[in-house]
């Protein structure tokens, strides 16, 4: 049995260890072979960055300052309102009806995130005189 196994294909050696691999399948069991084109999803890094650092320092932030007046904010609060003023925009149209949506970070390709990233510590250090900590990898400051 073969186990899941994914190919992108950037060149023909790929392309045709990918077609060795599906025909290779057997009639048992059953397989999916899916074939869509490349595109590159957020980061690790940046989704770690993201719910770990930022988002938390700018409620502890507002917390130690009194900016958030008592209401004790979440990250998932600070996520949503950043979202609203931030995130990327479509537009979304279902039997005629259009609607303009938010891109939320689940939807967010690398590039998209990292602009994301960049606006909410950019409206931290504008709006709230605050500086996110940049991140770290076993002390080491990463720029």
């Amino acid at each position: 049995m073969i186990d899941k196994q994914s190919f992108i294909i950037r060149n023909k050696r790929i392309l045709d260890n990918a077609v060795s691999a599906v025909q290779a399948i057997q009639d048992e069991p059953v397989m999916q072979v899916i074939i869509k084109p490349y595109r590159k999803s957020k980061s690790e890094e940046q989704l770690g960055y993201l719910w770990a650092g930022v988002l938390p320092s700018i409620c502890k932030h507002l917390a130690d300052t009194g900016l958030d007046q008592g209401a004790h904010y979440t990250p998932d609060d600070i996520y949503e309102w950043m979202v609203d003023e931030y995130a990327e925009t479509r537009v979304v149209t279902i039997q005629g009806k259009s609607k303009i949506a938010k891109l939320s970070a689940s939807k967010m390709n690398t590039k998209e995130m990292a602009t994301f990233i960049e606006n909410i510590i950019q409206h931290a250090a504008d709006k709230m005189g605050f500086a996110v900590p940049l991140p770290t990898i076993k002390g080491l400051i990463c720029l």
